[in-house]
């Protein structure tokens, strides 16, 4: 299914799913999965709704893109508890970040929460378009085929996106 307004691929599944396929899968090397987040980035001038995406490990890497600067995010660092980093598109990273090549570290504040900038995306890469940040998802730990997928993020696109 491929979503009207962006053109992107989009298939609705719960991360019990895509995990459970991405462990039987024997055509794909990788599976990557997004969702749409609110995010409110704080302590750069006037709050801002910035475009984000809440991510499974390796989202870059699974689309074959290496980050211009520092890294994508790692395997684990989507569990709940674990240290929340960030991604910056490259728009980003020029707009509001002036292009800092020191920018490795530096924290971000999202709707009230402290994010660590581990990597920059290169110059033109945006996926699913108009993203700005990736995230990785807090997903619950443990035995994950357990979890409810009712409870699992559910994508939300604002009105305001769609433009």
């Amino acid at each position: 299914m491929t979503s009207e307004s962006e053109g992107d691929l989009f298939v609705p599944w719960s991360v019990p799913r895509l995990k459970e396929t991405a462990e039987q899968s024997r055509s794909f090397r990788e599976i990557a999965g997004y969702t749409w987040e609110d995010i409110t980035l704080t302590g750069m001038g006037d709050p801002e709704l910035v475009y984000a995406v809440s991510v499974t490990n390796g989202l870059l890497t699974t689309l074959g893109v290496a980050p211009e600067l520092g890294r994508d995010i790692r395997q684990g660092e989507s569990l709940v508890g674990q240290p929340l980093v960030a991604v910056v598109s490259h728009s980003f990273w020029a707009e509001r970040l002036g292009s800092d090549p020191g920018v490795l570290g530096r924290r971000l504040e999202l709707s009230g929460q402290s994010y660590e900038i581990v990597g920059v995306a290169p110059a033109g890469f945006s996926f699913p378009s108009l993203a700005k940040l990736w995230i990785p998802g807090q997903w619950p730990s443990g035995d994950w085929r357990r979890t409810s997928a009712s409870r699992l993020p559910r994508p939300r696109w604002p009105a305001s996106w769609k433009e």
